[in-house]
């Protein structure tokens, strides 16, 4: 009990002591900030779970794409070896095509001289 004059005391003689005004005034404010704060956080928590559902849904679009973006290079890397495969193919196909025409020309120009003599023997003997 506060060391009051006993005329500021609120009890009687032979009463329970009795909690001054001021003092559950006091405590009533303390309670009305206390609700106040705890309304306050909660709203706020919500306001947060909130925000983590829209990050959560964002990351998870962000994953989706990433693994879509990952399945298209993917794919087209198989493509681009598959390219650069029938490149080299092609162009291995033309080498050899540009050797066998050298070889035919060769050939051709071989016969030809052949046949360009047989023609003019043929034309002395005739």
């Amino acid at each position: 009990m506060l060391h009051l004059p006993k005329s500021s005391r609120y009890s009687t003689p032979r009463s329970a002591p009795r909690i001054p005004p001021i003092a559950i005034a006091g405590l009533a404010i303390c309670a009305c900030i206390g609700i106040v704060i705890y309304w306050h956080l909660i709203s706020e928590n919500h306001a947060l779970e909130e925000r983590y559902r829209e990050l959560q849904e964002k990351f998870h679009l962000f994953v989706d794409k990433k693994e879509t973006l990952q399945r298209q290079y993917k794919e087209l890397r198989s493509v681009s070896q598959d390219a650069s495969k029938k490149l080299e193919s092609s162009v291995e196909k033309y080498n050899t095509c540009e050797k066998e025409k050298v070889i035919l020309e060769e050939t051709l120009r071989s016969k030809q001289q052949e046949l360009d003599a047989c023609t003019e023997q043929n034309k002395k003997h005739a």
